[in-house]
């Protein structure tokens, strides 16, 4: 019974990943959610944990909270947060959720509620202004034009900016631009939320588009000159000495789609020279069938020539559909938050 148990969760985890990576994103929720709530034997963790981490993609913390507290607790381990990526414990205190120098980008942002946010009183009053875009659903024109002014200001009265769920605002401005690609705020925003981010892989690629849309030479690479909260990185640990030059660690962010996605062409030249190859997936919200596809076998490749290749800080989702996909066993796969 439990064997048979065992094999219909892994079967629901499976069409729930098939049907995110399609981006029928409704569709996986609603068969998490009636698995969880079926009359019968209680849904294994990973069934609640895979809801989860649904939950935190698509923005919506009020049902994460609901699922986390239906779910049974584990005594071997902690509740999963609603962002792995920050220690909330770390920060100062007025930059915590609730904090005096906290503000939240929530929901359904438009021209009002970005105006209100830009009045919040903070600005003048503190060393450090965190934005918190976890819970952004999305954000028009007008509400992008106000951020806009909000992500500026700090670095002229020189103030420190720190930005946390940065993927869910840059999923948000990718979708303003695919509405109209020549929506100039969103680029600038888009330019400022990596620098911010001290990303200057993803701003280049931003600046690279934006020069194909509007004619012009790229925007050149600038260094944040305000103080910045430092984020956390994934630090490699191991036993022999390193013998590769270069990054560590590839961070692919947002969405891949198709084979020919420039973030798995960056990945063979990456991995090209090196014996061990890190992807940090932490970035990456989603990965289409035929871009997961690519990533399986290029991985499965890279272990049949004798590499060691670490799939690091992924979300359930992606892991499940890696999984079904055959990804060799081989490779060392850590979850974002388990």
């Amino acid at each position: 019974m439990q064997a048979t148990h065992q094999i219909a969760t892994s079967d629901i985890a499976q069409e729930a990943a098939v049907l995110f990576a399609d981006g029928r994103e409704s569709e996986a929720e609603l068969t998490l959610a009636k698995a969880l709530t079926r009359p019968g034997l209680p849904p294994e963790r990973s069934l609640w944990l895979l809801a989860l981490d649904l939950y935190r993609l698509r923005g919506n913390r009020r049902a994460f909270q609901q699922c986390l507290d239906a779910m049974a607790p584990d005594a071997d381990a902690p509740p999963p947060p609603w962002d792995p990526t920050v220690d909330e414990a770390r920060l100062l205190p007025e930059i915590r959720v609730g904090g005096t120098c906290y503000v939240a980008l929530e929901g359904d942002l438009d021209a009002e509620g970005a105006i209100a946010l830009n009045h919040h009183g903070v600005l003048s009053q503190c060393a450090v202004v965190r934005f918190d875009a976890t819970c952004l659903q999305s954000l028009d024109r007008q509400a992008c034009s106000v951020l806009n002014d909000a992500f500026q200001r700090p670095q002229d009265a020189d103030i420190g900016l720190y930005v946390t769920g940065a993927p869910r605002l840059a999923y948000a401005l990718r979708t303003l631009l695919t509405v109209d690609s020549e929506f100039k705020p969103a680029w600038k925003l888009l330019l400022r939320l990596w620098q911010l981010r001290d990303d200057q892989q993803e701003f280049n690629r931003a600046a690279l588009e934006y020069s194909l849309v509007f004619g012009v030479q790229p925007p050149e690479w600038e260094a944040a000159v305000m103080p910045i909260v430092a984020l956390p990185v994934v630090e490699e640990k191991r036993s022999e000495p390193r013998y590769q030059n270069g990054p560590e660690v590839m961070r692919p962010t947002g969405t891949l789609t198709g084979a020919q996605d420039f973030h798995l062409r960056e990945l063979q030249s990456f991995a090209a020279d090196r014996k061990y190859v890190n992807v940090d997936l932490s970035g990456v919200r989603r990965l289409d069938l035929a871009a997961a596809e690519v990533l399986v076998d290029t991985a499965n490749a890279m272990i049949a020539r004798g590499k060691v290749v670490r799939l690091l800080r992924q979300h359930g989702l992606i892991s499940e559909l890696l999984r079904l996909l055959g990804l060799n066993s081989a490779v060392v796969c850590t979850p974002l938050t388990r």
